[in-house]
């Protein structure tokens, strides 16, 4: 009596005496398959090869229809998800050095490096000096803005150049490979839009913040910013009291509700954008 073994062949995988699954081209599929009786694939550059349960319908349905043929000889198949950025991944379950491996699909920044605009960007050396600065330019902002107000100097024209600076920033978040320079011109301007990314939080010293928590201090935003201009109200108001003046004791809040809705014009977009980011889901199905 004869036996014999059937193998699977280069762009094929599968077992010994396993039906055998195309691979197809590497840069559509995401799977390397580049030697002989290969039981496993590896995900190529820009790929994550995920394991499924066969034996699970939900997880399964990832599966080649001949992995699942092969569900009484193998507990798990392979599935090939594309990164984002596609840049993170290096291939074969690996990561670039700025993200990293313990995520799947790269989709984590590496100890030392934080999220912005979608990529990971390395930590400054003195991280809380991001705040400070964010601090002190927004404080110069204001003086500006109120010295402009008290020589009645038209601030529209700054809105107009606000607004260009604005929209050009949002093009730093589209998933486009821009050309480095660009992108860190873009990443830059997106200061006139409040980006929080901006401050790094990521690198401050014991911090650990989550995508769900940046966003929700986001989305807190405007409420925060009305709040701080009722406690500004209501200290002006009981400053004119104890000061002993009976008269325009209101008088301060015209322009103040003036300041903030500008402050709320210049935020809107930055916040709209960030509120509608959840919906707007890119294709992620495996092969």
């Amino acid at each position: 009596m004869y036996r014999f073994a059937l193998e699977c062949k280069i762009g094929t995988y599968g077992g010994t005496g396993e039906f055998c699954a195309e691979c197809g081209e590497p840069e559509e599929t995401g799977y390397v398959c580049d030697v002989d009786n290969l039981y496993l694939p590896r995900s190529y550059v820009g790929w994550w090869n995920i394991l499924q349960d066969v034996t699970d319908e939900s997880q399964s349905l990832y599966c080649d229809s001949e992995m699942n043929q092969n569900a009484t000889r193998r507990a798990e198949c392979p599935s090939m998800w594309p990164c984002m950025p596609g840049s993170s991944c290096l291939g074969n379950n690996t990561c670039e050095e700025r993200y990293s491996d313990e995520s799947v699909r790269c989709s984590a920044c590496a100890k030392g490096y934080f999220k912005l605009n979608g990529s990971c960007e390395e930590c400054p050396d003195q991280p809380w000096l991001i705040p400070v600065t964010v601090l002190m330019v927004g404080a110069c902002g204001a003086f500006i803005a109120h010295k402009l107000d008290k020589k009645q100097v038209n601030l529209g024209i700054i809105t107009i150049g606000v607004d260009y600076f604005q929209v050009l920033a949002i093009f730093s978040s589209a998933n486009v490979d821009w050309p480095p320079a660009l992108k860190s011109v873009y990443n830059y301007l997106s200061a006139f839009n409040l980006n929080i990314d901006l401050v790094a939080p990521e690198c401050w010293q014991a911090a650990d913040f989550t995508y769900d928590q940046k966003w929700t201090v986001i989305e807190l935003m405007p409420l925060t910013l009305f709040g701080f201009a009722m406690i500004a109200y209501v200290a002006k108001y009981l400053w004119k009291v104890m000061k002993g003046r009976k008269a325009r004791l209101h008088s301060h809040a015209p322009k103040l509700f003036g300041s903030t809705v500008t402050i709320f014009y210049y935020t809107y977009l930055y916040v709209t954008t960030k509120t509608l980011s959840v919906f707007n889901c890119q294709s992620t199905i495996p092969r």
